[in-house]
């Protein structure tokens, strides 16, 4: 998945509207002892009515552009 990509919120079937993903950051934290931790990308989804979405990105589906 990249910026721009259209995808549907899975939790939320087959309703979800579609939303564009606008960001997508890496999460990573460094603990005391130099142990990293390493987070799934997370994704902010906006959608048309103006709500936006910051999730997991396994919790999302990519819609095809065909």
């Amino acid at each position: 998945m990249k910026v721009g990509d259209l995808v549907k919120n899975k939790l939320k079937g087959a309703e979800s509207p579609i939303g564009m993903i606008v960001e997508i950051k890496k999460m990573a934290v460094e603990d005391v002892y130099c142990n990293r931790w390493e987070y799934p990308d997370y994704i902010r989804v906006m959608y048309s009515n103006g709500d936006i979405e910051f999730n997991p990105t396994a919790l999302y589906e990519l819609i095809s552009e065909n």
